[in-house]
C-alpha cells in the first residue's frame, strides 16, 4: 500500500493513474496498462514530443533523422527543419559547395555510414577554414533526396555552429570510411591494418570513433542482449557477486591484492603506534571468478547466472589474454547421475554461445560493418543452426592427436599432458567441441573427482581459430573429498586457504548440497570469435595487460 496526501492506494491503483501518450498505447490495451512499443510507436510518440514547443524539430540521433526523410521524400518531396549534434568523418571542399560527411555514430545501415550535408553559400564562405575532420557540429538542416549516387537522402545545411574544435594535423586516427574499391596489394592492405590497430590501441580514448570498433561495441551490447535472453527463457536468475574477495577462488595465486591508501606507511604515527589495516589485518583480492560465490547462491535459486569483471595477474602477451576482463558464469543444480549432469551443463553452454551467435547474425547491418569478407560469418551462422555440438573426453582427443599428424609438429601429446593452443585449434577444426573428464592433477580443487579417481568431471569448449571458449564443470560435493583435495593447496599456500574457504568447503556441504555444475565464459573471447577479430585487445576499448596503464 502507498500513502500520498492521506490517500492510501495500492500499487495496481497507481499504475492506472498514470497518464500514457496515446501514441505510446498498445492498440490492444484500453491504456490501462504500459505496453511495450514497436519501433513505430516509438517514434510516433517522439515525433509528438518532438514538434511541442521547438520551433525546428529535434532529431537527436541521425538514424531516426534519416528514417524520417525516407518516409517523407517520396510523398512530399521535403522534410522540416531538424537540429542535430555530430561529429564531420570526412570534408570535400569545391568552389561552390562543400560536402561534409557526417556521423553521430547511430548510422548503421547497409554500407552508408555517415550522412552527406551539403554546405553552400555565406555558411561556406564563413566555417569553410574551419572545417575538417573531427570537428564537432551541431546543425540545423533540411532534409532532401540525394543527386549522388550510394545514397538516398542528403541533409542541406541552414545554420551551423562549432561546438567542439579540432586540429587535422595532429588527429591520430583515421575517421574516413575505408574505399572498398582500394587496389592496393593485399600485403600492403594488412601493413596499413596493423599499422591502424596499433595506433587505435595508442588513443584508445579516441578508439570509439573508429567505424569497426564502434560496431564491435554494438556486437557485443547485441550479444549480451542474446545471451540474457537465453537464460530467462531457461529460468535462470541475474545475481550480482562481489568483486573484492577473501580468497584466490582458483588456487593459482594469480590475484591482485587490494590495500586502503591508510594501509600505506605514514610519516605521522597513530597515537598507538600501530598501523591499522581497513581489512582488519586480513587480506582482501580482486575476485578471479565469481564461481565459489554463485554456487552459494544458487543452492537458493536452483539456477543462476552473473556477468561480471574477472581480474587475473597473467603475465600472458597472448592474444587470448587480458588482466581484467568480463565472465559470463552460470551455475545449476543437476541430476544426482554425473554423465546425465554433464549432458545439462553443457547443453546450457551450448544454448548461450548459440544465441549470442544468432542475436548477432540478425543484424546484418552491423556484420557489414565488422567485416567486407562474410565467409567467416557465414560459418558462424552455421555452428548456429547446425546440429549438436560433439562431445569427446580428454582421453579420445589425446588418441587423436596421436594417430593424427601433430598440428605443432612435436612428439605427440601423452595421456596426462596439457592440451597446446594449437592442439586445441586442430580438435576444433570442423566445429566447436566439448572435451570432458580431464586429468585431476593440476585440476581446481571444486571440480568432481570421477569414480575412476584419475580424471575429473570437467569440461572445456573450443571453438574453430580460437581454441578454449568457456571451462565448466560438475562439482564436488562430499565433504570428506573436498577437504582431501584442499588439502594439497594449503600445505603449500602460508595463507591459510583453508580457512578462509570453509564457509564453501564445509558449510555449503554440510547444510544440504545439491548435485550441481557450471561454467565461466570469456565475454572478450566470445566476443572475439564472432566478429572475427584477431585479439580480445581489440574488442574492449581500454584494455588492461601487463605493463603501464595509460588510462
Amino acid at each position: 500500500m502507498l500513502a500520498r496526501s492521506g490517500i492510501r492506494r495500492t500499487s495496481s491503483e497507481w499504475v492506472r493513474s498514470i497518464t500514457i501518450p496515446s501514441a505510446c498505447k498498445s492498440r490492444s490495451q484500453s491504456g490501462s496498462r504500459i505496453a511495450p512499443l514497436s519501433s513505430s510507436n516509438r517514434r510516433a510518440a517522439y515525433s509528438s514530443l518532438a514538434s511541442g514547443s521547438s520551433p525546428v524539430e529535434i532529431a537527436k540521433r541521425l538514424s531516426l533523422l534519416r528514417h524520417i526523410a525516407q518516409q517523407k521524400l517520396p510523398s512530399e518531396g521535403q522534410t522540416p527543419s531538424h537540429r542535430i549534434a555530430c561529429f564531420v568523418r570526412s570534408v570535400r571542399k569545391h568552389r561552390n559547395v562543400t560536402f561534409l560527411a557526417i556521423s553521430d555514430g547511430s548510422l548503421l545501415s547497409g554500407e552508408q555510414q555517415t550522412l552527406q550535408a551539403v554546405l553552400r553559400g555565406s555558411l561556406k564562405e564563413q566555417y569553410d577554414n574551419h572545417l575538417a575532420s573531427g570537428i564537432a557540429l551541431e546543425l540545423v538542416v533540411e532534409a532532401a533526396k540525394s543527386k549522388g549516387q550510394g545514397q538516398d537522402v542528403e541533409l542541406l545545411v541552414k545554420e551551423m555552429q562549432v561546438t567542439g574544435e579540432t586540429d587535422a594535423a595532429t588527429y591520430p586516427i583515421r575517421l574516413e570510411p575505408v574505399s572498398k574499391g582500394n587496389s592496393k596489394s593485399q600485403e600492403q592492405q594488412n601493413i596499413n591494418e596493423a599499422h591502424t590497430i596499433e595506433r587505435l590501441r595508442r588513443n584508445a580514448h579516441l578508439r570509439s570513433r573508429d567505424l569497426r570498433h564502434s560496431a564491435i561495441l554494438r556486437t557485443r551490447d547485441v550479444m549480451e542482449g542474446g545471451v540474457t535472453d537465453y537464460f530467462r527463457s531457461q529460468d535462470f536468475v541475474r545475481v550480482v557477486t562481489p568483486v573484492l574477495t577473501a580468497s584466490d577462488c582458483e588456487g593459482g595465486g594469480e590475484v591482485f591484492r587490494v590495500e586502503a591508501a591508510t594501509n600505506w606507511p605514514s610519516k605521522v604515527q597513530p597515537k598507538d603506534g600501530k598501523q591499522h589495516s581497513f581489512w582488519s589485518d586480513s587480506q582482501a583480492y580482486l575476485t578471479v571468478s565469481a564461481q565459489l560465490h554463485l554456487e552459494a547462491i544458487t543452492m537458493g535459486l536452483g539456477r543462476a547466472y552473473t556477468l561480471s569483471p574477472a581480474f587475473r595477474a597473467e603475465g600472458s602477451a597472448t592474444n587470448r589474454h587480458l588482466a581484467e576482463f568480463w565472465m559470463l558464469e552460470g551455475e545449476q543444480i543437476t541430476s544426482q547421475d554425473a554423465s546425465v549432469a554433464m549432458g545439462e551443463v553443457t547443453d546450457v553452454v551450448e544454448g548461450v554461445v548459440r544465441n549470442a551467435i544468432l542475436a548477432v547474425i540478425e543484424r546484418k547491418e552491423l556484420l557489414h560493418q565488422l567485416s567486407s569478407d562474410k565467409q567467416a560469418f557465414e560459418e558462424i551462422a552455421q555452428y548456429a543452426t547446425g546440429k549438436r555440438w560433439q562431445r569427446i573426453t580428454y582421453t579420445d582427443a589425446i588418441e587423436q592427436l596421436s594417430w593424427q599428424e601433430s598440428p605443432s609438429h612435436n612428439s605427440p601429446p601423452k595421456w596426462g599432458d596439457s592440451l597446446s593452443s594449437e592442439q586445441e585449434r586442430w580438435l576444433a577444426r570442423n566445429g566447436p567441441i566439448f572435451v570432458t573428464n580431464y586429468p585431476s592433477a593440476d585440476k581446481p580443487f571444486y571440480m568432481l573427482v570421477n569414480d575412476d579417481q584419475k580424471t575429473v568431471a570437467c569440461f572445456d569448449l573450443l571453438v574453430p581459430r580460437m581454441g578454449e571458449l568457456v571451462g565448466g564443470s560438475l562439482r564436488e560435493t562430499r565433504l570428506n573429498t573436498i577437504q582431501e583435495r584442499i588439502k594439497t593447496i594449503s600445505q603449500q599456500d602460508q595463507e591459510g586457504i583453508s580457512d578462509k574457504l570453509a564457509w564453501y568447503t564445509d558449510d555449503l556441504r554440510k547444510y544440504g548440497c545439491n548435485p550441481h555444475g557450471g561454467f565461466g565464459l570469456g565475454v572478450e573471447r566470445l566476443l572475439a570469435w564472432i566478429t572475427d577479430t584477431d585479439s580480445v585487445r581489440d574488442v574492449i576499448t581500454f584494455p588492461r595487460v601487463k605493463g603501464p596503464l595509460h588510462f
